[in-house]
């Protein structure tokens, strides 16, 4: 997934080196690339596009609180799928992302999951399975109302189905209750070796969209399995390894660090406000959670904070999105956007070890963030991915403001060689 990148420690390149969420065969192919409100990181051989490619562009409305993952292996694509548009509801359609073109195009022409939802994650379960997995969310359709915990897989073929896993539905040890906007990552291993899906929190919604209902979760799942047709859901207690979790949270930034097997978490909305504390998750250590706590970790009440300050660690935030990006020399845990409830669009990097780790605000042209290049308007709530095969991150959509509700229909890329990078649609504003 993605690396940090740092000013020193944190390996940024130095010269060369939610609240929203809760208020609302042929030939040749390009593979194919699915935009769910996951996000997969993984390292392959690069895809070369050929002109000779067929594309048929399908552009997405203006999105937010989509689903948005990049599918590895065989594919190579980033998927996008769900969220809500700017008349508040939500969609069904499975996009891919197109490098070639600099456009989305269909991604599935077969069935998609039932029902329309938003505030869903997504996120890439590589190996043996190699599907996307699709879990939770919140049905919109006609109107948002309760949030459900249905998994679903795809397996990245444009004709083939959205298949509701039985076997994930139906786990022994029982099933994570429903919920949206929780946190997601693949690539931790269980003790035999085998990778997992970790789930973490989010927000229970027993109620309408807006009803204060809402109750925002602190349990740990792993999705296991070695097969598609064995995945199963097994809960993470405190006799099994988790005997000290984060707080309760919803709409945390999660992903997952492939240099140190950790899973990273931070921040979101908790049961007395925003949060900014990091947690790392490893099934390797004798307690999976452990709290990062060094200085560049931790920071006074949110009350005393300045968001607009560079030093670490960041400001306490919902609604923000991380991605693990990895160049080969340049890594670290890549944190964009947010709600605090102003919106953001800082970029931090964390660069962690077993137990501990470093945040560092990217603020220079070396490190990917020209201060004479416009970033993308502050907001939350959209869909990132780190593409492998480009080491490229994709963001597309987001919120930008809750009254009157207005989302965003721009898609850009982000690398330290490159930085930011309007690659679609108009600049929202």
């Amino acid at each position: 997934m993605a690396r940090s990148m740092v000013v020193s420690s944190i390996n940024l390149p130095i010269a060369g080196r939610h609240g929203y969420e809760r208020g609302f065969g042929a030939t040749r192919r390009l593979t194919f690339a699915l935009m769910a409100t996951l996000l997969l990181v993984g390292f392959v051989s690069p895809v070369v596009a050929s002109a000779d490619d067929p594309f048929s562009p399908l552009t997405p409305p203006g999105l937010c609180c989509q689903g948005m993952a990049f599918f590895g292996s065989s594919v190579n694509r980033v998927f996008m799928y769900g969220g809500l548009n700017g008349n508040a509801t939500s969609e069904q359609v499975t996009y891919k992302w197109n490098w070639l073109h600099s456009g989305w195009e269909s991604g599935s022409t077969g069935t998609p999951p039932q029902g329309k939802r938003s505030s869903t994650r997504m996120d890439f379960f590589g190996g043996a399975v190699n599907v996307l997995v699709l879990f939770g969310g919140q049905d919109c359709e006609p109107t948002c109302t309760l949030s459900n915990n249905h998994t679903y897989t795809f397996d990245g073929m444009a004709a083939d189905n959205w298949i509701d896993c039985s076997s994930c539905d139906n786990s022994i040890q029982g099933i994570p209750d429903q919920r949206t906007s929780e946190g997601l990552a693949f690539g931790p291993h269980d003790p035999l070796g085998n990778p997992e899906l970790v789930l973490f929190g989010g927000d229970n919604h027993s109620g309408p969209e807006g009803s204060p209902a809402v109750a925002p979760l602190q349990d740990t799942w792993t999705l296991q399995g070695t097969a598609l047709i064995s995945l199963n859901w097994v809960p993470c207690t405190s006799s099994s390894g988790c005997s000290n979790p984060p707080p309760n949270r919803g709409t945390p930034g999660m992903d997952f660090d492939s240099r140190t097997s950790n899973a990273v978490v931070f921040g979101g909305s908790g049961l007395s406000g925003r949060l900014g504390d990091t947690w790392l998750f490893n099934t390797g250590s004798s307690a999976f959670w452990s709290q990062c706590t060094t200085t560049a970790c931790t920071q006074p009440p949110p009350n005393m904070q300045n968001c607009s300050s560079s030093t670490a660690p960041p400001c306490s935030r919902y609604g923000d999105r991380m991605v693990f990006y990895d160049d080969g020399t340049n890594y670290g845990s890549f944190m964009f956007g947010a709600s605090t409830p102003q919106l953001l669009n800082d970029v931090w990097f964390f660069k962690g070890g077993a137990t501990t780790g470093t945040w560092t605000k990217c603020t220079t042209k070396a490190q990917g963030c020209d201060p004479s290049v416009t970033p993308p308007e502050p907001r939350c709530c959209f869909g990132l991915a780190f593409d492998s095969s480009q080491t490229k991150i994709l963001l597309y959509g987001a919120q930008i403001t809750q009254v009157p509700e207005k989302v965003c229909a721009d898609t850009w890329s982000w690398s330290v060689s490159q930085g930011w990078k309007l690659v679609a649609g108009t600049a929202c504003a």
